[in-house]
C-alpha cells in the first residue's frame, strides 16, 4: 500500500476504483458509472468549506476569502469590492456562508457531549491517500480522518423535514451508500468497522453535530454490496463488460423489473 499527503485534485485524477465508485456502480451500474457527469451544487461547495476548516484549517484560510458583510455584486460598489478582492486569488464566499461556517464552528466548539465527542474522533490525521491492489484491482481510499484505531466521515446534513435524527440518518446511509462506504474503509484499513464513525453536522440553525456508528447488518450489507460492485468492475476492467442490468431482472418483454 502506498500512503502519501496529495492533494484532494491528485487523488481523484488518479487511477483505481474508490469508495465513491463502488457506491455508484452498486446503486446505478459500471455503465452508468461510466457515464457520470459531475455537478458542482452551491451545496456541494459548502460542504467542502465545512469540511477543510474543520480538517485542514490552515489551508482553509490559504482558499478562502470570508467577507464581513454581504457584498452586492448588482451595485457598482459592490462590483468594485469584489473585483478588488479577486486579486486575493482566492475563493471569495458568500457573507451567508460564513454565517453558517461560524455556526458549525461555534457548535463543534460547544460543550455538549455530542460536541466533545465529534471533537474526540476529529484527532488524528487528515485527507490521506492510500493506493493499493485489492482482488487484483487497483483501488484508492483517502478517510476525512484517520486517528488511534478509527476512522471518521464528516457528513455535512439539511433535511427537508427539519430532523436530525435516527431514521434519517439510517435514510442517508442506504440511500447514499454510506454502509458501503464504511465497509470498504474499514476493510482496506484493517480498522474494526464499529470504529469507522460518521460525524453529522447540520449545515443550518442550531448546527447540531450527532456521531452515529453502523451496526452489524448495516456493515455486511454494506460489505456485500461493494464486494458486488468490485466484481462488476473488474469484469469490465478485465474483459470489458460494461454490465448495466442484472439478466435475472430482465423479464420476457425485455423490460427491468423493479
Amino acid at each position: 500500500m502506498i500512503i502519501k499527503k496529495d492533494t484532494n485534485q491528485e487523488y481523484h485524477s488518479s487511477k483505481g476504483i474508490s469508495a465513491s465508485g463502488l457506491k455508484e456502480i452498486w446503486a446505478t451500474s459500471v455503465y452508468d458509472f461510466n457515464r457520470r457527469i459531475y455537478e458542482d451544487k452551491p451545496a456541494y461547495r459548502l460542504g467542502t468549506m465545512i469540511h477543510e476548516m474543520i480538517l485542514e484549517p490552515e489551508e482553509f484560510k490559504e482558499n478562502y476569502y470570508l467577507p464581513t458583510e454581504k457584498i452586492d455584486r448588482r451595485t457598482k460598489a459592490g462590483k468594485e469590492k469584489f473585483a478588488e478582492l479577486s486579486k486575493m486569488r482566492k475563493i471569495i464566499s458568500t457573507y451567508d456562508e460564513v454565517q453558517i461556517l461560524e455556526g458549525v464552528k461555534k457548535s463543534l466548539n460547544s460543550n455538549n457531549d455530542m460536541a466533545k465527542l465529534a471533537r474526540k474522533y476529529l484527532e488524528g490525521d487528515p485527507e490521506v491517500s492510500h493506493y493499493f491492489s485489492f482482488k487484483g484491482i487497483e483501488a484508492r481510499v483517502r478517510p476525512d480522518l484517520k486517528g488511534d484505531g478509527f476512522i471518521s466521515d464528516i457528513k455535512t446534513a439539511q433535511f427537508m423535514n427539519g430532523r436530525f435524527g435516527k431514521k434519517e440518518f439510517r435514510s442517508q446511509v442506504y440511500s447514499y451508500g454510506y454502509h458501503l462506504q464504511a465497509a470498504f474503509y474499514a476493510d482496506m484499513l484493517d480498522i474494526h468497522p464499529t470504529d469507522f464513525k460518521f460525524i453529522w453536522i447540520e449545515k443550518k440553525y442550531p448546527f447540531r453535530i450527532v456521531v452515529t456508528t453502523l451496526n452489524d447488518q448495516q456493515i455486511e450489507e454494506g460489505r456485500a454490496g461493494y464486494l458486488s460492485a468490485l466484481d462488476d468492475w473488474k469484469a469490465y476492467v478485465e474483459l470489458g463488460i460494461e454490465k448495466r442490468f442484472d439478466t435475472n431482472d430482465i423479464l420476457m418483454d425485455g423490460s427491468l423489473e423493479t
